[in-house]
């Protein structure tokens, strides 16, 4: 038989042989058949109930939402997908996602029965495996860092880096497709020295105070090992700082640098710059050093940083990250009968100078209706110098909630509803006396049919000491409205003035190296025929 013969043959038999064996393939969008049906597994229900007599009910759920579902061929809805009274017998169950691989299933339904079926749905992945030059290389799917050379991919396009320091870095869109496996090979190139974005993380810092509020940090890009030299020269362009910075052995550096000169000694205060000279790159970066910036001995309040449960002006240097935690007790009545035990953590970021935002949460244990309770604040406040010390202000908007009140009585401020307030400040050194007012709609509960709002009044006086502070503060508390809480004895349009006096102690205890403090708190939240006792302590940690 000639080649051209063979050929002409093997053609003829493969278009007879297609077609019949075309249909025998599933379809991507199968439908309904016997035949189908009779190869789908039987499965049992995950639950069943029993209803009423004459009364089917089934229950389709999956790990994947809205997924297809299909009986008999026919499109029912999306998962989690509940049918009613459908008659009784076996059905054929198709359900389905895009990216997964569609479950069949055989499924009976029952006269008097409530029947949950849960169908796990797996995603079609394949395999992927990198192949880099150097070989030792950095990994990155999508911006996940892979551990291992071979990697499960779902289906779909995917974004890969490959990097190493000091090489070039690779990056490719791949297509994954069910089932298959592929091989991606990155030839890395060598990188050419570059400098970039040589930074520091404030503007201006004092180096007498503890921790990271009294350091200053550089940070600046490489990309590829080289030896480098920071010098910090003075408002007169003389040098106080030099320091040689050794091979490079990654992208991102950081230097911290402590206000001091290469001798050891701090230096005064005004301008500096500091000059980065590697290779052929030299930046350079201001910044000023300020003896008058000082980190108030705070406690992160509903409202943020102020003392006791008040808010005050205080401004913490730009980019201080304040850290919280506390736990205490209440006391109620006059036999000071246990009401619960508050736990609390709390976070202040100075994002600027003149804006500060703070988180607090926590739980009430031993309380019987004890919930959750969250709060978040934005605080803005500002500074004027005179030749006695300083005068703060600023004003804040806060927004809070619980999900049961505690403080049965209601009509306090206790860190619920939305609102705002003003916050003013004298600063005389060692001597601190501020006042703040807020309004707060929602105050009680934003669970309550009814709501009511509270305006909150307060002063603070606070003596700093080289290690210790001590707080003595004071508020009225005026209600407006009521809610339709259980002992809520206010009427719905008296305005009560006087519903409640709060006042406190606060100390704070700093050990002189350190960058933390110690709380120590408590205050009487006095109603007209209620009182509250709390007592806290806790620490703060500046980052």
């Amino acid at each position: 038989m000639t080649l051209q013969r063979f050929i002409y043959t093997s053609v003829l038999v493969l278009l007879m042989v297609f077609p019949a064996f075309s249909h025998s393939l599933p379809a991507f969008d199968e439908t309904y058949s016997s035949e189908n049906a009779s190869k789908a597994m039987m499965m049992a229900p995950e639950n069943k109930l029993a209803i009423a007599p004459g009364k089917t009910r089934i229950t389709i759920k999956s790990n994947i939402r809205n997924a297809d579902v299909w009986i008999n061929g026919q499109y029912e809805g999306n998962t989690n997908l509940t049918i009613n009274n459908l008659s009784p017998g076996s059905y054929y169950l198709k359900v389905q996602a895009t990216g997964y691989a569609p479950r069949y299933f055989n499924i009976s339904v029952r006269y008097g029965e409530d029947r949950t079926f849960y169908i796990e749905l797996e995603k079609y992945q394949g395999q992927v495996t990198f192949s880099t030059v150097p070989h030792d290389c950095i990994i990155s799917v999508d911006g996940k860092t892979i551990d291992s050379q071979t990697v499960t991919l779902d289906e779909g396009e995917h974004t890969c880096t490959v990097k190493k320091f000091g090489y070039r870095e690779y990056t490719r869109t791949i297509s994954v497709f069910r089932h298959t496996y592929q091989t991606i090979t990155a030839e890395l190139s060598e990188a050419d020295f570059e400098l970039s974005d040589f930074k520091t993380n404030k503007n201006v810092f004092n180096p007498d105070l503890n921790g990271s509020p009294g350091r200053i940090n550089f940070s600046f890009y490489v990309t590829k090992k080289a030896v480098g030299k920071l010098t910090i020269t003075d408002f007169n362009g003389y040098p106080v700082y030099e320091s040689v910075l050794p091979d490079f052995s990654t992208w991102q550096q950081k230097l911290v640098w402590n206000g001091c000169s290469s001798t050891g000694t701090k230096l005064q205060d005004g301008n500096y710059t500091a000059v980065l000279e590697v290779e052929n790159y030299k930046e350079s970066v201001s910044f000023l050093i300020d003896r008058s910036i000082r980190i108030p001995a705070a406690s992160i309040t509903r409202s943020g940083s102020g003392t006791g449960t008040l808010p005050m002006a205080f401004r913490f240097p730009e980019n201080t990250l304040v850290l919280s935690f506390s736990a205490g007790f209440i006391l109620t009545d006059k036999n000071s009968v246990f009401y619960g035990a508050p736990l609390s953590a709390g976070l202040s970021w100075s994002v600027f100078d003149f804006m500060e935002l703070s988180l607090l949460g926590g739980i009430l244990p031993g309380h019987a209706d004890c919930s959750g309770f969250f709060s978040s604040c934005l605080k803005f406040t500002f500074q004027e110098k005179t030749g006695f010390g300083a005068f703060d202000w600023g004003f804040l908007f806060r927004a809070g909630g619980a999900g049961k009140a505690p403080f049965e009585p209601y009509g306090a401020d206790t860190g619920n509803g939305f609102g705002g307030g003003i916050v003013l400040g004298l600063d005389f050194n060692n001597l601190y006396a501020g006042f703040s007012s807020e309004f707060t709609g929602s105050a009680s509960t934003y669970n309550s049919k009814k709501r009511d709002s509270v305006w909150k009044n307060g002063i603070a006086v606070q003596y700093k000491s080289d290690h210790v502070t001590t707080s003595v503060y004071g508020a009225l508390h005026s209600s407006f409205g009521k809610t339709n809480l259980l002992k809520d004895d206010r009427t719905d349009s008296k305005a009560v003035w006087t519903r409640a006096v709060e006042s406190g102690l606060d100390f704070t205890i700093q050990p002189s190296t350190a960058s933390y403090y110690i709380n120590l708190r408590g205050k009487v939240l006095h109603f007209k025929n209620k009182n509250y006792f709390n007592a806290e302590a806790g620490f703060t940690v500046l980052l």
